[in-house]
């Protein structure tokens, strides 16, 4: 078996992904049954309903997720752009690939739909996920949208492209 497998989640995962993204919110400071936590549940719901989820199992258990958004989900993104929405590999099982191979899946199901041009937005103190993103290639940006709601964040984008070739050093990512 591989190390992990990943896919499109489904209905039957949300389960597991709202435990997991329940858990994030956690580690953010965000009390259970906060606004923005609900909202955020909503979104990852309307999420799958588009196949804008994706999951990695290991041995059958969930070990992390990641979610997008596009013009068929908000107004918020332009056509022919995904932006990258949440990010969640379950501690135990990272350093192991699974966030670069959730984002390989999703650029190739992006470029499926047309979609060239991934962008995310990430807080600056968040060394883990930037190191990761600039690794396969994410370059920042200035986001000049209604996207950009909070000054500590730094934004990123990638051509589909260029995320399949491996990021712009080519190097295998670990987390």
């Amino acid at each position: 078996m591989r190390k992990h497998d990943i896919r499109t989640a489904t209905r039957t995962d949300i389960e597991a992904i709202s435990r997991l993204y329940e858990n994030l919110l956690h580690e953010w400071n965000v009390p259970p049954g906060d606004d923005a936590a609900r909202g955020y549940l909503h979104l990852l719901e309307r999420q799958l309903e588009q196949g804008a989820v994706f999951i990695a199992e290991r041995d059958g258990t969930l070990a992390g997720a990641m979610s997008y958004i596009d013009a068929a989900l908000t107004q918020l993104v332009p056509e022919g752009r995904a932006h990258l929405t949440s990010a969640v590999v379950v501690p135990a099982h990272r350093r192991r690939g699974i966030a670069s191979a959730l984002l390989h899946a999703i650029a190739s199901n992006c470029r499926r739909l047309g979609i060239r041009r991934i962008t995310t937005d990430c807080a600056r103190d968040n060394t883990a996920a930037l190191g990761l993103l600039m690794r396969q290639g994410f370059r920042e940006y200035d986001e000049t949208s209604r996207l950009n709601q909070t000054p500590a964040d730094i934004f990123l984008e990638i051509d589909t492209e260029m995320l399949t070739a491996g990021g712009q050093d080519g190097r295998k990512d670990q987390n």
